[in-house]
């Protein structure tokens, strides 16, 4: 499993194909030493994220785009504690976010950017309150999120800016017992999100705002919901079906009522069926990766009916199965990651035909979220080339076209770009060229083809999901200094299972055998004993593939 890990995590690409600029934006830590910037987000026209310098800590900075309009916003903890602020959401010209003060503890704070006012919205004792990034949520004006004030245990609360509106929702599960609202969406009108019900089942939940209500909507039983995504006017997602014995999850539709809410088809009907739970609407109709039984996991399309529902392509040949991942919208076709043989991932393009599905690269797509966008009529990725690990990739849809773009971080490390935010012909990002560290950069000029995006984790037909019947979850705190806290979800079948850690140079630091934890819902303590401070990846790894890769920092406060 370490080789595996190693040669995964390992290095990244080079060749530089376009005149743009690509550069540091500001050196906020000097030298080598990393700012390890987090939470990039575009509002006002400026650029707002959390940085650590040698003299405050981890603080809110904010950028105009440029190395002399890029300073410190806000120092929330003075000294070099710094108040580390995550979950940065703007909204009606407020900058909302978490973070210590070192007085109250972790709290949520509004900071109006106009005249900088800071205020203070909650006020709990419980270490932990929050939920992870997609637990905050902008509906109908106010912001929604997961919060636990440690008497109704963590529950979805909301706020208006101020602290008279800045209230529970409802307490889904009475007294102390947690909901633990994530994944929030909207669908018709109705804020929905995804929380915890009985022991070991999960449960979709509704809030109508113009009817004052919130409500259980539908039971998602063991497996638990996944890949909420908006389609031609119905809900689509995956659920456990609460059919066999053993969790068995299917596609499920909903017109946005409990009654209309169904299976479209029981595509492995004799057992347990496999998803990785991603949906991609292109070419007029859902792809995403399913199970029959029989072939394995491949790539599978719906137009919503039951004889609409048919595998696309068997890519992997003998007993190897394709396993479609890190699905991305481009041009009314789906880029993917896929296995044709063992060892062999490549970047795959499907139209939703089985002779439109074709081979694009050796060249593996590593899509989560926010590390790819169009540009120029071309799509710039993150991908691992053998030899070089992860760098900017770019791809016109043609195999000729599918190439290195930038070798970041020359030689056999990685620079791992991420969190790519568009401000009008720049593109700035995170990533490590071993020089300056981790820091933002900035590729300049370049121009933008419009993209359709949603204020939303799931409801959308471009962003990653976690592989189906996984998931895993980004932890907290983070940066951590003394220990963190990573959350997961197993598929209901599996041989072995782990989380391992690795350093930005590939070597693995240290591995949680999860086959000795007796459940397939958890969350995982880690301590920082082998942890120097810096960068590292973890990594869910189930019966020897990796379902989904996350970073994080340690030597925090």
């Amino acid at each position: 499993m370490k080789k595996f890990i190693l040669h995964f995590i390992l290095s990244v690409c080079a060749m530089n194909l376009y005149a743009q600029k690509i550069a540091v934006l500001k050196d906020i830590k000097h030298g080598k030493a990393s700012s390890f910037p987090q939470y990039l987000i575009l509002a006002e026209n400026k650029l707002f994220f959390s940085a650590e310098d040698s003299l405050h800590g981890e603080e809110l900075w904010v950028s105009g785009g440029t190395r002399n309009t890029t300073r410190l916003l806000l120092d929330l903890n003075p000294g070099t504690a710094g108040s580390s602020p995550q979950n940065l959401i703007y909204m009606n010209g407020s900058m909302y976010f978490t973070a210590n003060d070192g007085i109250s503890g972790k709290e949520l704070w509004k900071l109006n950017l106009a005249n900088l006012a800071v205020k203070k919205l909650t006020n709990t004792s419980v270490s932990s309150p929050f939920g992870f990034e997609e637990s905050f949520f902008i509906y109908n004006n106010e912001l929604y999120f997961s919060f636990n004030d440690g008497i109704h245990g963590s529950e979805a609360w909301k706020t208006n800016g101020t602290l008279k509106g800045t209230v529970l929702v409802k307490d889904m599960r009475p007294g102390a017992i947690n909901t633990s609202p994530r994944k929030f969406f909207i669908f018709k009108n109705k804020l929905f999100f995804l929380g915890e019900d009985d022991i070991d089942t999960q449960a979709l939940y509704v809030i109508n705002n113009a009817k004052g209500t919130a409500k259980k909507f539908f039971n998602c039983g063991e497996e638990g919901c996944s890949a909420f995504t908006v389609w031609k006017n119905k809900l689509y997602f995956f659920s456990d079906d609460q059919v066999f014995s053993s969790p068995n999850n299917e596609l499920y539709a909903s017109d946005g009522t409990t009654a209309g809410t169904h299976i479209i088809k029981q595509i492995n009907p004799n057992g347990s069926a496999t998803y990785f739970g991603q949906i991609a609407v292109a070419n007029d109709r859902l792809l995403f990766a399913a199970d029959d039984g029989v072939h394995g996991i491949e790539l599978w399309k719906s137009d919503g009916t039951v004889n609409g529902t048919q595998m696309v392509k068997d890519i992997g040949t003998g007993k190897q199965e394709g396993v479609p991942t890190d699905m991305i919208v481009y041009k009314n076709k789906v880029i993917f990651q896929a296995y044709e043989h063992p060892a062999s991932g490549a970047t795959w393009i499907t139209d939703g035909t089985e002779t439109g599905t074709i081979k694009l690269s050796d060249i593996l797509v590593s899509s989560s979220g926010k590390n790819f966008v169009e540009m120029n009529d071309s799509l710039l990725f993150v991908g691992y080339v053998n030899g070089h690990g992860f760098e900017l990739c770019i791809t016109d849809g043609t195999a000729a076209g599918t190439k290195l773009a930038y070798d970041i971080n020359k030689g056999i490390g990685s620079g791992v770009p991420d969190l790519f935010t568009r401000r009008d012909s720049s593109l700035f990002f995170t990533a490590n060229d071993d020089k300056k560290g981790y820091e933002i950069f900035s590729l300049s000029p370049v121009h933008f083809t419009a993209s359709s995006t949603e204020n939303n984790f799931e409801v959308t037909s471009i962003k990653a999901m976690e592989d189906n019947g996984t998931s895993l979850h980004q932890n907290s705190p983070n940066p951590f200094a003394s220990a963190t806290f990573i959350q997961y979800t197993l598929p209901a079948k599996y041989k072995t299972a782990a989380i391992v850690f690795a350093d930005a140079s590939g070597r693995v630091i240290k591995t949680i055998d999860l086959n000795n934890h007796n459940t397939n819902n958890g969350v995982m303590p880690v301590n920082a004993e082998n942890f120097s401070p810096g960068i590292y990846f973890y990594s869910l790894v189930v019966d020897g593939r990796i379902r989904s890769t996350k970073k994080c920092i340690a030597g925090g406060e």
